[in-house]
């Protein structure tokens, strides 16, 4: 188990530390990917998106708070619960860029 320990930095600061970075990085790839694709990304492409990358963040922080509150079950559980509806936006929207392409 995680240890917890005073001062500013602790393992949950971490952990929001390195999905924040991980985040950003991942939003600029794809930004910078878009820019130089061929690809047409509509505006209900980007409200799906941004709504599935929030309830993907929103699982992790539950799942991690689940963790170290030693609850195994409430982990599973939101994995399934939010985790594959998340899942399941990100890749609707990747089908729906995808197929617009080839139509």
């Amino acid at each position: 188990m995680i240890e917890h320990y005073a001062g500013v930095v602790t393992w949950g600061t971490l952990v929001w530390i390195v999905i924040a970075i991980l985040s950003t990085l991942g939003i600029m790839a794809f930004i910078n990917w878009y820019k130089k694709s061929r690809y047409t990304v509509t505006w209900y492409d980007w409200t799906i998106g941004i709504i599935g990358f929030g309830l993907l963040l929103f699982t992790i922080q539950n799942m991690y708070a689940s963790y170290i509150e030693n609850v195994p079950v409430a982990i599973w559980m939101f994995a399934l619960v939010t985790g594959l509806p998340a899942l399941l936006l990100l890749t609707l929207v990747w089908q729906l860029i995808i197929r617009r392409q080839k139509v």
